[in-house]
This record gives C-alpha cells, sequence and structure tokens, in this order.
C-alpha cells in the first residue's frame, strides 16, 4: 500500500457513499481535481474513517462551484485518507494504524507509512498553495483550526476558518506539524461529524481561497482569532475499565470515572485542584499526564482516590466515547497565548 494511487475520476467520487469509497476507488489515493487558478488546495480527508465532515464538505463544495468545463476556480488536490475505516464507521481498523500519526521521518515501517511518507513527497515535491486536514471530535467542541507555525497566512487560515485557534508542537507525527514551515498548513477542527457550522465554517475557508490572491490582506495583519497553546495530555492505560457518573463517590466497577457531563468542560477555564476523575480499588497508574511545556511540573495529583489538576489549565477533546479514550487520549489541555510581531517568520509563540 507504500504505492500512491492518483484518481482523476470526480464523478465518481461525487456520487458514492462515504461508506463505499474503499469499494469505489479500491485503494486510496489522490483525487486531483483540476483549477482555473494554480497553485492547487492540498486536502486530507477522513484520516479517520468516522470523521465524515471532510467528505461532505468537499462533496457538497465541489457539487456548486465545478463549473461545465469540470473546473473548480482553484484546483484541489484531495487525498482520500483511511478507506478502508471509513467502510466500517470507525477510526481506524481495531488492528490498523492512525493515518494521522504517521508523518514524522522516524514513526515506523510498513505500507501504511510508506503510504503516507508518499502522500508527504507529494505534498512537497508539487507546488500547494496550502495543506489542510479535516477533522471531527468526537466529543463536544466548537469548531477551531490548529496550526504549528505563526506565519501570516497559517493565522490568516485559522481567522477565516474560527474565533479558536490551537497552535501545538505535538504530536509531531501528524500531518500539519510535519509540514511547518514547508507550506501554509492547518487542521480544521469541525465538532462533531456533519455538524451544520462545522460544514459551515468549512465552506468559507474553501471559497476564500478560491480567490486569485487568497492571502492578501489591507494594511498590518492583525488575528481575529483567540490563540492556544498545546501544553499537556491525559494518557489512559491500555484495558481500563471506564465509566462516567457522579465523581464523588467511588467507582464501584469501573478503574476510573469522569463526570457524566466531562464534554462540558471543553474550552472552559478549569482553576488549580480541579477534580477530574476518581480512581477505583484498582485505577491506580491508569490516567497519565504527559507534559510539553517546561516548567509546567506535574499535570496531575491524587488526593484520597480523586485526580486533581495541578494547573489551572483549558481542556479540549474530551469525550464520552471510551474507544476513543483508549485509541487517541482523555484530551488535551492548553493555555492562553500570544504571538510576537516578529513569531510570523520564527514561527514560534512568545
Amino acid at each position: 500500500m507504500g504505492h500512491l494511487n492518483i484518481y482523476q475520476d470526480v464523478d465518481k467520487f461525487l456520487s458514492t457513499d462515504v461508506s463505499q469509497l474503499k469499494k469505489a476507488f479500491g485503494e486510496t489515493g489522490i483525487l486531483e481535481i483540476k483549477g482555473q487558478l494554480d497553485p492547487p488546495l492540498f486536502i486530507s480527508i477522513l484520516q479517520h474513517g468516522n470523521e465524515h465532515t471532510g467528505y461532505t464538505a468537499l462533496k457538497d463544495f465541489l457539487k456548486k462551484n465545478l463549473n461545465r468545463q469540470g473546473l473548480l476556480p482553484r484546483g484541489i488536490h484531495l487525498f482520500l485518507g483511511n478507506l478502508e475505516a471509513a467502510a466500517a464507521g470507525l477510526r481506524r481498523l481495531p488492528q490498523g494504524l492512525d493515518y494521522n500519526r504517521l508523518w514524522g521521518e522516524q514513526d515506523g515501517r510498513g505500507d501504511t507509512y510508506h503510504l503516507i511518507q508518499a502522500v508527504k513527497d507529494y505534498i512537497l515535491t508539487k507546488p500547494h498553495l496550502a495543506a489542510i486536514d479535516i477533522h471531527n471530535n468526537t466529543g463536544r467542541n466548537p469548531p477551531y483550526g490548529c496550526i504549528s507555525h505563526s506565519r501570516m497566512e497559517n493565522q490568516l487560515l485559522a481567522s477565516r476558518f474560527a474565533s479558536r485557534c490551537l497552535y501545538f508542537e505535538e504530536p509531531s507525527t501528524a500531518q500539519t506539524p510535519s509540514l511547518q514551515g514547508e507550506l501554509p498548513a492547518i487542521t480544521l477542527e469541525c465538532g462533531q461529524s456533519n455538524e451544520p457550522y462545522g460544514l459551515a465554517a468549512v465552506a468559507r475557508l474553501l471559497a476564500s481561497l478560491m480567490k486569485p490572491e487568497p492571502f492578501f490582506h489591507n494594511g498590518p495583519f492583525v488575528s481575529a482569532c483567540v490563540y492556544y497553546k498545546n501544553v499537556a495530555r491525559i494518557l489512559l492505560a491500555e484495558g481500563a475499565r471506564v465509566g462516567f457518573s457522579d465523581i464523588n463517590h467511588p467507582p464501584q466497577h469501573h478503574d476510573v470515572i469522569f463526570p457524566d457531563h466531562f464534554e462540558e468542560f471543553n474550552f472552559q477555564y478549569l482553576p488549580r485542584h480541579f477534580p477530574l476523575a476518581r480512581l477505583g480499588a484498582k485505577g491506580a497508574g491508569c490516567l497519565t499526564g504527559e507534559v510539553y511545556e517546561p516548567g509546567l511540573g506535574e499535570l496531575l495529583y491524587e488526593q484520597d482516590g480523586m485526580v486533581r489538576l495541578n494547573s489551572p489549565l483549558i481542556p479540549i477533546m474530551l469525550t464520552t466515547d471510551p474507544v476513543i479514550l483508549s485509541q487517541d487520549c482523555v484530551g488535551y489541555f492548553l493555555k492562553t497565548i500570544a504571538f510576537s510581531e516578529d513569531s510570523q517568520s520564527e514561527g514560534a509563540p512568545l
């Protein structure tokens, strides 16, 4: 599967349900959609097979914007992502790899790794206006952009998509950070699959990038976004039994319980000592804090079975889906940041 297939049959994509893309195309690859303007956009969809906003948004956008000659105002090179997982309605297959964790240089070997590296080579060896990776959250989150370099083009992409933007460097093996400094690149987190506000935000951004000078702006650039930086995440031990209920009472049948309104904490300021979870009798060690920010210290501490935050932070991507908790993580934790005037060339926040 390391070979990269190139497709031109746009009608096949438009007429195929997301669950049938594997059957229609066979193997994943890149659908080249011609346009009147160059360079084209590069867009990834379905890197996680159950995140459908990218598929739906692109399908709608093509139907509305292809002219009679089958051309867009600007071309799009569309990576179709994990079609096997999409056919099964899963983020990834149970024994499969996460497509969006294979973009780094030293991430492993095997057919899927070589496929993603071939896609990355395709992005970098051909001229592209920008690289856009479209995703969904399992938990309830507003739309937000994710960038790994503070260049002005990235900030423009972010501000045209949503009012919130995450600056992140980890996981470095995801598509956007692997391309930092090479070309404008952004990940679009669109809320839950096919929610109208996520679809509308993608359509609005794509329409702005069809223009002849999509990054032109009058006067000094001032971003409309509030910026956050990913400083930590919580990992769940393999095999841990998870529940959601009142954390004021010790769990009887689970190793760890989270509040039943867990997802409501997303993008909310949580003070130091905030109670995140409660451990059961065999729950010791089932939650691990992974810190990316020097000087932050330990993310979590445990007191009488209650797991609490050791610093005031803002969580995102918290979910009550136990499969996602085990396959990815419990959630990420942020702090607000600002970009210095010269960071647009250097790439780092204050």
